[in-house]
C-alpha cells in the first residue's frame, strides 16, 4: 500500500482493532495475579474506541489516551502532564493549585464491580505492557481515522437471510434476492429502542466469555414488512397488463454469468468419446491389477 499508492491512506478496522486489545487484555488477565485486570476489559476496550474516534488522524492522541488508562484504573485521573476527559479545571484556590470537577455520577465513581487497581501493581503493569506492544502501536496510524464497517458487515448478515450460503440460485434469482435484502436493510436500519407500557426502555442480557462478565443491549422494536405488500401488489398488477404468454422465451440479460462462460472450466472441454475411452482403459487397469 505504501508503495504502490503512496497517496492513499491505509485505513483498518477498529472493531478488529478493538477486538484484538480485549483479547489481549483478557489473555494478561488469565494470570492470577492480573485477574482483577479482567474486570476492566470492556471499559479499555470502550476507550480504545474513544481515542480512535477523537484522534481526528494523529496516531499519536491513541496512545497518548491509552497510556492515560493505565492513570485512570489506578484510581489517578490528574496528573502533572495531563488528566483524564471527565476532569475539568474549574479554577484555583488561594494557593494556587488547580481545583478540578469530576463529571462522573457517584456510582461511577464508586463502582463495587470493577475496583480501582493498585497504583505499579502487577495487572497494570501488564496493561502497559499489552498496549506497548510494537505490533499493536504500530497499527496507530491506521486506526487514526475511525474506520469500521459494522454497518455493512450488519447488512451482510441481513443478504445472508435471503441468499445463504449453503443454498445454490440461479442467477436471476440470486439478484432478486439480493434486492429483497437490500429493501429489508434500508426500511428496517436505524430502528427504535422498544419501551414498555410505562414508557421505560426495554433491555436485554448478553454474556461474553471472554471477560466473563454480563452486558446488556437495547432491545429494538420489531422488524417492519409493510413493503412487501406493496411489491406483491406491484407484481399483480404487472401480470394483469403483461399480453405475452408466462411461457414465453426470456432473453438472457447481458449481465448473466451464462455469456461470459457456461462452466467454471479454466480449459476447454475435451471430447466426450476421449473421456470415455480414458475411462474404460481406467477401468480396466484396475480390474486386472486386482486379478493379480
Amino acid at each position: 500500500m505504501r508503495k504502490d499508492h503512496p497517496d492513499k491512506k491505509h485505513a483498518l478496522d477498529v472493531w478488529h482493532g478493538g477486538k484484538l486489545y480485549g483479547k489481549a487484555i483478557s489473555e494478561a488477565a488469565s494470570k492470577k495475579k492480573n485477574k482483577d485486570l479482567l474486570l476492566w476489559t470492556k471499559n479499555l476496550v470502550n476507550h480504545f474506541w474513544y481515542c480512535c474516534e477523537h484522534a481526528n488522524g494523529d496516531a499519536r492522541k491513541i496512545e497518548k489516551g491509552l497510556h492515560a488508562s493505565l492513570k485512570h484504573i489506578a484510581d489517578v485521573h490528574v496528573w502533572p502532564t495531563g488528566n483524564c476527559a471527565h476532569m475539568k479545571l474549574i479554577g484555583y484556590d488561594g494557593n494556587g493549585d488547580e481545583k478540578w470537577e469530576d463529571s462522573r455520577s457517584e456510582d461511577e465513581m464508586n463502582d463495587p464491580d470493577r475496583p480501582y487497581l493498585s497504583k505499579g501493581s502487577p495487572a497494570v503493569h501488564a496493561l502497559q505492557e499489552v498496549i506497548q506492544q510494537a505490533r499493536f502501536m504500530k497499527k496507530f496510524p491506521m486506526y487514526s481515522n475511525f474506520r469500521h464497517t459494522g454497518s455493512l458487515e450488519s447488512y451482510h448478515n441481513v443478504i445472508l437471510m435471503y441468499a445463504s450460503k449453503r443454498q445454490i440460485f440461479g442467477f436471476e434469482g440470486f439478484k432478486t434476492r439480493h434486492r429483497l435484502a437490500a429493501l429489508d436493510w434500508m426500511v428496517n436500519k436505524g430502528r427504535e429502542q422498544r419501551l414498555t407500557k410505562d414508557g421505560k426502555e426495554m433491555w436485554h442480557k448478553k454474556y461474553n466469555k471472554n471477560t466473563n462478565s454480563w452486558y446488556v443491549e437495547p432491545t429494538k422494536v420489531d422488524k417492519s414488512y409493510d413493503h412487501l405488500a406493496v411489491l406483491v401488489s406491484n407484481i399483480m398488477v404487472s401480470r394483469i397488463n403483461d399480453d405475452m404468454s408466462m411461457q414465453r422465451r426470456i432473453t438472457i440479460n447481458i449481465d448473466n454469468p451464462k455469456l461470459l462462460a457456461p462452466t467454471i472450466a479454466k480449459t476447454t472441454a475435451p471430447d466426450k468419446n476421449v473421456l470415455i475411452e480414458g475411462k474404460i482403459s481406467r477401468s480396466r487397469f484396475s480390474t486386472d491389477k486386482d486379478k493379480h
